[in-house]
């Protein structure tokens, strides 16, 4: 079954030439499996002067894909596949219906405008790659090209930067995998037997290593064969670290280093001798001095160092911690600061809009505003002014732009022919808005500078009119978002919301675009709309969704699925408005979002009901799938089974959060919550104790539910670490307030009159 590649003379190089080889290969394998023709014919042609991106031509025993680059014949030849009626999910991927005994006519050219297509790694969850057996992660990295993806970064987490670096003696070693901590799986765990370590969730291979060094190695190992089988499939690779952020260890020696010679000269400020913090607040701020010389030396030490650790990069970024704000003293510290960066930065009056930027947030929803112990992670809460997030944000770009003109590792940058991005993460579309003018002024022309400036793709895209001073004089590129880690315990959809922020940034020239996730099961249809609009953002949304519902559901089936996916796209919506966090991962759920006010009760009932109703729908498509030619049937029933019951367990979760909250809150009002580490004297009436234990069971048991249905689902090591989590970090806590109350009831019953 030939594939043939072709190219000008003289051949291309080996960077370009081993991707094209293994694209040969790996459509060459699958047609071979599919095609009742051994004679069928495709020609890969690589030709940087072609007139558009991609042309595709096929009768019916023979096909020519030309494009300008490998990606594009990647991205082709994958298409062109699909055409034949392969399948390619986030997940797996499925041959056609039936043996392929021709090519259709087709006569095809794809402009291509979005170069830059792919995936941002949050490595720093349970139910990410970071978490992944090593079978796995490769298995998913082969999938991207398949996707037409082409783009993939590795986003490092302060104490999550897997690579060896020392500063003056101190190596940095504190090093975690994932937010669990090492904590044993119970042997009594609902689905314990679906999770295949022998003691805690953490990569297979790895859990065995306890000492840090060895543990860093293997981690760095590992990210380094991931990097360079993508190199190798033609993707382009890129990693990020916060600058900012310093791990445990040397932020144990700063105030010590900051007191003696700073390795490159004092600077404008001299040396912080007395604090390593500025203390204008009087407090302990949530971020170092940036502008210290020590710190800049750490970044500059860092970058060199993940350089060194992997080779296989083609781009390095700098990014901000998620909606930081530098706390100072008052206003007239903020603008003596703001000031200072207009000065060193020549930016022109009212470049700065000092006013605005003063005047405190209101919260336009009065539920949001009345409950932000639900948003504990917003960077604007109401009443606030914008001072501490903008000047946050412009003493990043300062800080980022210091890093990058250091010469040592600007001649680095310049010697390897790596990319420099500045990336901003800051999940506020005001903040955005306000330091957008300054930041056009503050790097350099021409500067790769990507944003990541809300907690979701509809919100970034009515973020959009705040980023136009940035466009035209910035390389600006979109990180958005497949699921909303607030709602990591619930079924997501954003297909729509999706399809519309990557259409919108495309149409303001944006031509980096990159999604973040965290769980791979389940975002199939988020990860195929985004693929898709990325790939051809000038197609009819509609019609791509048509084509792929039909694929996964059969022909007949299409128009429910549309429908049962938009039901749980407004789910989706309504929780993280109505219920913000009300799914976040680990302990949030019980220890911090549900502290009162909490959520309101009729919110959690409306949410609920969403996803009641696209239950139901799933469970219709389900049965209508299943009417389809064998393999289509197969699939199609089995996914929409499994989607149905994801909405199910949210409504659970829903639910039992409304019996947490009843059980709950009234300890607040006892000073019983947190949970005293001894039982304290004159404990509430044991007739109000039972009624909260009562709603505290009913509760658990909802959870034991979830856990069943998820667990029954269990296979991929995202699914093992999301049913870890929701043990460890749900089912436990929960647990320990039952015990707490049912202890209680006992005692109190004990000593009750008569």
């Amino acid at each position: 079954m030939p594939v043939i590649l072709e190219w000008p003379q003289p051949p291309p190089p080996p960077a370009a030439a081993g991707p094209l080889g293994r694209l040969a290969d790996a459509v060459g394998r699958r047609l071979a499996a599919a095609a009742a023709d051994p004679r069928l014919e495709i020609r890969l042609r690589l030709d940087p002067a072609a007139p558009v991106a991609l042309h595709i031509r096929s009768g019916p025993a023979a096909a020519t894909l030309v494009g300008r680059e490998p990606s594009d014949l990647s991205g082709g030849a994958y298409w062109f596949l699909e055409q034949l009626g392969f399948l390619f999910e986030f997940s797996c991927e499925y041959p056609p219906e039936a043996p392929v005994t021709a090519f259709p006519t087709l006569d095809r050219t794809f402009g291509l405008p979005i170069r830059q297509r792919g995936i941002r790694l949050h490595l720093n969850f349970v139910q990410d790659p970071s978490c992944f057996s090593e079978e796995e992660f490769e298995a998913y990295v082969d999938r991207l090209p398949t996707l037409r993806l082409n783009y993939l970064l590795f986003h490092m987490y302060p104490n999550q930067e897997w690579f060896p670096f020392t500063y003056r003696g101190v190596e940095q070693l504190d090093l975690a995998v994932g937010n669990l901590d090492r904590k044993p799986l119970r042997p009594d765990m609902i689905g314990r037997d679906r999770i295949l370590v022998r003691d805690h969730w953490f990569p297979r291979e790895f859990e065995d290593i306890r000492d840090p060094r060895a543990l860093r190695d293997a981690m760095h190992g590992r990210y380094r064969r991931m990097m360079a089988r993508a190199r190798e499939l033609g993707l382009v690779v890129a990693a990020s670290f916060e600058p900012e952020s310093v791990g445990g260890s040397f932020a144990d020696r700063l105030s010590e280093w900051s007191a003696a010679p700073a390795p490159s000269g004092g600077g404008e400020d001299g040396l912080l001798a007395d604090a390593w913090q500025q203390d204008w607040s009087g407090s302990p701020l949530a971020e170092a001095d940036v502008r210290h010389p020590i710190l800049r030396d750490l970044a500059v030490g860092r970058a060199l160092a993940l350089l060194d650790a992997y080779p296989e990069l083609d781009e390095l970024h700098l990014i901000s911690r998620e909606g930081a704000s530098f706390r100072m003293a008052g206003p007239e510290a903020y603008g003596e600061e703001l000031d200072r960066i207009a000065r060193r930065f020549g930016l022109p009056p009212g470049c700065l809009d000092l006013g605005a930027i003063g005047t405190p947030v209101t919260v336009a929803d009065p539920i949001v505003a009345a409950n932000p112990r639900t948003n504990p992670y917003w960077t604007v809460a109401e009443g606030e002014t914008r001072h501490a997030t903008v000047t946050a944000v412009l003493r990043f770009l300062e800080f980022a732009r210091d890093i990058l003109d250091t010469p040592s590792l600007a001649a680095r940058l310049a010697r390897d022919g790596i990319r420099p991005v500045v990336t901003v993460y800051a999940p506020d579309p005001g903040t955005v808005r306000l330091v957008a003018p300054a930041a056009a002024r503050m790097l350099p022309e021409g500067q790769a500078f990507h944003l990541l400036a809300d907690y979701g793709a509809r919100d970034i895209t009515r973020g959009f009119p705040g980023w136009a001073s940035l466009l035209p004089k910035l390389d600006v590129g979109l990180v958005t978002w497949l699921e909303f880690d607030g709602s990591m315990m619930l079924a997501q959809d954003w297909g729509d919301a999706l399809v519309e922020n990557i259409r919108t940034a495309r149409t303001l020239g944006i031509d980096t675009q990159v999604v973040n996730y965290w769980r791979v099961r389940s975002n199939e249809h988020n990860a195929r709309a985004a693929a898709d609009a990325m790939w051809d953002p000038d197609a009819d949304p509609e019609a791509l969704s048509e084509a792929y519902f039909r694929a996964l559901y059969g022909p007949g089936a299409a128009a429910l699925a549309r429908t049962a996916y938009r039901s749980l796209e407004a789910a989706t919506i309504l929780a993280k408005e109505r219920t913000f966090n009300v799914g976040f991962t680990a302990d949030w759920v019980v220890r911090i979002c549900t502290e009162p006010p909490g959520y309101y009760w009729r919110h959690l009932h409306q949410v609920g009901t969403a996803y009641r109703e696209a239950t139901a729908h799933f469970d219709a498509l389900a049965s209508l799938a299943s009417q389809a030619p064998v393999r289509t049937s197969s699939r199609g029933a089995s996914q929409a089974r499994y989607m149905a019951d994801l909405c199910r367990i949210s409504a659970l979760h829903l639910s039992a959060v409304h019996h947490l909250q009843m059980a709950k809150l009234p300890l607040v009002g006892f000073r019983l919550w947190p949970l005293p580490a001894q039982d304290p004297p004159g404990l509430p009436p044991p007739d109000f104790l039972a009624a909260l234990l009562r709603e505290a069971r009913a509760g658990l048991e909802l959870e034991y539910e979830y856990m069943r249905i998820l667990a029954g689902w269990t296979r991929t090591c995202d699914e093992q670490g999301q049913l870890a989590m929701h043990q460890q970090g749900l089912i436990e806590p929960y647990e320990e307030l039952v015990a707490a109350l049912a202890r209680w009831v006992g005692q109190e019953a004990g000593r009750a009159p008569g």
